[in-house]
């Protein structure tokens, strides 16, 4: 069977009539759409029409031609066969009038409570053809729907489909969820206070801090909790104020010292220097430096690590005075060796600077004290 197509402003073998309305807000692109009869104040109106109740429903046409703003063609009934105004749905597809979209026709029929199943057309032939049908939509009622138990299975509920607001208070126990299977991502950020957890329910596994070992402690390091890894037998965990982490320390108000030999050489040894092998964190270090090299002399400096760094120096030609800044200072004019100290947990750190050339290996003698 040969169909032919009729132009844009006709409806194939439709009922069609010609309408006039004066700013009836239409526009070209609404052809296709469902339109019903409306009383505006006591004035007829078409306005669209929409699956959404009864009243908006009882759709008389779908508009197939908008002339300008005061007229407009509809058919009623009959074969449609004007451009724009069939869905690209294959044939035999019924289209319903939309209850979320006012006018709109679609594949999908209508299922909510109060919902309107309004068929409207038959797709005869995809984007091009279709039969309008003339009935009076269902009202579709789900009141007394009752689900069997069991009847809903995880395959009918679609993905993050279930909201918090659908899920009652205190409906959701311990022994409904597996071990192991909330992790932190599916934790919103300050969803769980306090008052969620039980008391004595959070075990040491389930804190991440690292490699622990008996005997480690916690500790806020201002950004987040640490671990402060075992200490020496017999030392006590000391605060240092606030701002300031704990650490380990000796017991008791003795005084504890270290004394550690070595020696400096340019251009062997790495800047900075690490002297290591106090065997705690010392508050004070002193030093004792010399070198055996024609003109050279000797130094002798104490530091706190807190910029309160002092030598005393002894020159080759026979200057001797205080100097501020550096715990080593050794020079004869035209070469000099000095350095400033940082402590560190097991002793400190010498940061040497040098000048000119001509002086040989620096020996040392640092004494650690606590």
């Amino acid at each position: 069977m040969a169909l032919t197509k009729i132009g844009p402003s006709l409806g194939g073998s439709a009922d069609i009539i010609n309408v006039t309305q004066t700013s009836h807000t239409f526009v070209s692109n609404d052809r296709g759409k469902a339109v019903r009869m409306n009383n505006n104040s006591g004035t007829p109106q078409y306005v669209f029409a929409r699956a959404n109740t009864t009243a908006n429903a009882d759709a008389l046409g779908i508009i197939i031609h908008v002339i300008d703003g005061n007229n407009f063609t509809m058919a009623t009934s009959g074969r449609i066969t004007v451009d724009y105004c069939v869905p690209n749905e294959v044939a035999g597809t019924v289209l319903f009038l939309s209850e979320i979209t006012a006018g709109v026709l679609t594949s999908t029929e209508p299922s909510g409570n109060t919902e309107v199943s309004k068929p409207m057309a038959v797709i005869t032939i995809a984007n091009s053809e279709m039969i309008m049908l003339q009935q009076r939509g269902e009202v579709i009622s789900t009141a007394g729907i009752s689900i069997a138990d069991d009847a809903v299975t995880t395959a009918k509920i679609a993905d993050d489909a279930v909201t918090s607001a659908k899920i009652a208070a205190g409906t959701i126990v311990g022994v409904d969820i597996a071990d192991g299977v909330i992790t932190a991502q599916k934790l919103a950020s300050g969803s769980v206070g306090t008052s969620q957890l039980a008391n004595n329910q959070v075990t040491g596994d389930k804190i991440a801090l690292g490699s622990d070992a008996q005997g480690d402690v916690m500790y806020y390091n201002g950004t987040d909790w640490v671990r402060l890894g075992f200490g020496t037998s017999g030392h006590f965990l000391k605060t240092q104020g606030t701002g300031a982490n704990p650490l380990w320390a000796a017991a008791g108000g003795a005084l504890s010292t270290k004394r550690v030999y070595t020696s400096y050489t340019q251009g062997t040894t790495s800047d900075p220097q690490t002297i290591s092998g106090a065997g705690f964190q010392p508050t004070k270090v002193e030093i004792i430096a010399s070198t055996a090299n024609t003109g050279g002399g000797s130094s002798i400096g104490h530091s706190d690590s807190s910029n309160s760094e002092f030598c005393t120096s002894l020159q080759s030609n026979g200057y001797y005075g205080a100097r501020d800044g550096s715990i080593v200072h050794i020079s004869n004019g035209s070469w000099s060796l000095s350095c400033t100290c940082t402590i560190n947990s097991d002793g400190c750190s010498l940061d040497w600077a040098t000048g000119g050339s001509g002086w040989d290996t620096v020996q040392l003698s640092v004494m650690f004290s606590r």
